[in-house]
Parts: structure tokens; sequence; C-alpha cells
């Protein structure tokens, strides 16, 4: 196989796992402000960051798609800092939803100081990125143009990955803890808690980095991008998710109990007089048949003295 043709097969690749990937986190976000509109009217913090991650991942995967050979170095640093502006916004995107749902529950002075560490922790790793590619100077003349990150991006990326995931996965046990409904915390919980997701690809993808996988890591990132933007909206899906659930039970329970009931009054006896009625009844029947059999042997016996007395007059 020639050069051009594995180029080509590695674009194809590329390409169509970030389209898929895209696909879905895009679509996440779209159901995400469906319901935030619907239900709230109106939008907050975390919903813009989730606004820009999308539009972070859409530019990205625009960049996927531009000739490498024409547009290398361009593409190569389009797709490496909106890769640092999707991951990050949808951390915040977490972190602020957790300021807007505690925002009564405890103080917040501490998640805020969280986000300002992010933003930092964002502005370190773009700097980085400028930094580290342009003291070199032949990845531009690649087929496929991509700076090699090298040992110290790889390890700054795992450092402020686990940290940052730990803060979003430690930060809601805390919060939701206070909540006296043991379902409601357990579920609240959990949901936030899927943002270790976020850092298993983000291990995967600082892995490719060590080995110099130029396409795997590239793979790699968009998947973290595109799972990263998932977990954000995820919260806001699988909560409406649940009210629907409960207010549907709600409106069945309460249908049920508007429908009129026709039941036949059952008659009910005093304790003790059911085997005298029965009994009554029983003798009733008794000196009935008793008396009827008496009135039947009475009018024989009454015939057979009218035929004898009949007898005696025509002798």
């Amino acid at each position: 196989m020639s050069t051009m043709d594995s180029v080509t097969e590695k674009l194809f690749i590329l390409r169509l796992t970030c389209g898929i990937c895209a696909g879905v986190a895009i679509l996440t976000t779209f159901l995400r402000f469906t319901v935030r509109i619907v239900r709230k009217h109106r939008l907050w913090v975390d919903d813009a960051f989730t606004v820009v991650s999308a539009s972070a991942l859409v530019t990205q995967l625009a960049g996927v798609c531009l000739d490498p050979a024409r547009h290398g170095v361009v593409r190569g640093y389009l797709l490496s800092n909106m890769f640092y502006l999707a991951i990050w916004s949808s951390r915040l995107s977490i972190l602020f939803s957790l300021i807007r749902i505690t925002r009564n529950l405890r103080p917040t002075r501490m998640l805020y100081v969280f986000a300002v560490l992010f933003f930092l922790a964002w502005a370190f790793l773009t700097a980085q990125l400028f930094w580290i590619c342009e003291s070199q100077k032949g990845w531009k003349e690649k087929p496929i143009p991509q700076c090699t990150l090298g040992t110290v991006v790889a390890v700054c990326q795992i450092v402020s990955d686990v940290i940052s995931d730990s803060i979003l996965l430690i930060t809601p046990i805390r919060t939701f803890m206070v909540i006296t409904d043991r379902k409601l915390r357990y579920r609240a919980m959990i949901i936030f808690g899927t943002c270790i997701v976020t850092t298993i690809v983000s291990l995967v993808h600082a892995a490719y980095l060590f080995q110099h996988l130029d396409t795997s890591i590239l793979i790699s990132a968009f998947v973290e991008n595109s799972a990263s933007l998932i977990v954000c909206n995820i919260p806001i899906m699988v909560t409406a998710v649940v009210k629907l659930q409960e207010r549907r039970a709600a409106q069945s329970t309460a249908r049920s109990r508007s429908i009129p009931l026709f039941h036949k009054p059952a008659v009910t006896q005093p304790t003790g007089f059911s085997s005298t009625t029965t009994d009554i009844k029983l003798s009733h029947t008794i000196s009935q048949q008793i008396s009827t059999s008496t009135s039947i042997t009475t009018e024989g016996h009454a015939k057979k003295e009218d035929e004898l007395i009949t007898d005696k007059a025509n002798v």
C-alpha cells in the first residue's frame, strides 16, 4: 500500500469516527436545550458553556474535513485548540450546573474558586501548546501536519484531567449529602459521577500521546471531547426523564381516584343471628310440607267417605 493510500485511509477513519461521535454529542446538546427551554424558559451560565463546547466540537469536525495538504498547519492548530476549548468548556458547564443546583443548599464560594482554577488550567495548556509547537519545525512539512507534543504535555494533561475530574466527582458527593431523600441523593451522585467516563477516555488519549501515534491521538481526542459534552448534558436529560415519569405516575394515580366505583352494597347481618334465621326458614319449609301432606290425606279420607255414603244411598 502506498503512502498516499495509507494517508487517505487514515483520514477516512478519522472523519468517520469524528462524524459519529460529534453527531451523538450534538444530539444530546439539542435535547438538553429543548428540556431547559420547555421546562424553565430560561438559560444559565452552564448552558452557555455547553454552547461553547458544542461549537468547538463542530469547528473541530470542520477542521478534520479540511485538506491537510493545503491547510495543514492551520488545521493542526485548529484541532489542538478546539480540543482544549471543548473539554474545558464541558467541565465548566458541569461545575456551573452544580453551582446552579446547590445555591440554596450550601455556600458555593469554593465552587467558584474551582471555576477560576479550571480557567487557569485551560489557559496554561493552550499556552503550552503554542510554546512547544512553535519550537518545532519539522511537523509542518508532514503529509498530515500534527505537532508532536511529547511527554511533558501528556503528563500535564493527565494531571489536570485527574484533578479536575476528581473535583467534579467528589464535590457532588459532599454537596448532596444534605439531601434527606435517600433515592434523590443517590440519583444525583450517580448522575454527576458519570464524569469518571471523561477521565477514562483522557487516560487513553494520554497513553497515545506517550506513544506518538498521530491518528490515534486525534481520534481519542475527538472521542474525549464528545464524551465530555455528552456527560455535561446527562444531568439535565436524566432529571427530565425522572420528572416526566413521576408526573405520569401522579396523573395515573389521580385519574384512578377520579373514576366513580359502583358496588352493590352488601347486606350485613348482626353477628349470631345468621344461623337462627336459617333454622327459622328450614322449620317454616318443613311445616309447609307437613300441612300439605295432611291436607292431601284429609281430602282422600273425605272422598272415600263420600263414595261410601253414595253406595249406601244407591243400595
